[in-house]
């Protein structure tokens, strides 16, 4: 149990607002201080999981996201398909 008054582990939050705040580059960041920070969070007690979380869950839709937009994009352009002719 964190002592009183401790502060969040900035990595924690840190996680979080680049997951919301700049994607899709931030999910990735998110993704990678969220685990981080978790890491921290699990070492020394300190408060945070709830941001860590947070920012991992959020980064990770995002990258979820940004893949689905990909593939989008590639389906969208006309990939040549099997059988006709170009």
């Amino acid at each position: 149990m964190p002592a009183p008054g401790a502060e969040t582990v900035p990595l924690a939050v840190i996680a979080l607002l680049s997951a919301l705040l700049c994607w899709p580059v931030g999910s990735l960041a998110g993704v990678l201080l969220g685990h981080l920070a978790l890491h921290r969070i699990r070492r020394t007690g300190e408060p945070g999981r709830r941001f860590a979380v947070s920012g991992l869950v959020l980064g990770y839709v995002g990258l979820l996201c940004a893949l689905a937009a990909v593939l989008l994009l590639v389906l969208a352009t006309g990939a040549p398909r099997a059988g006709t002719a170009g």
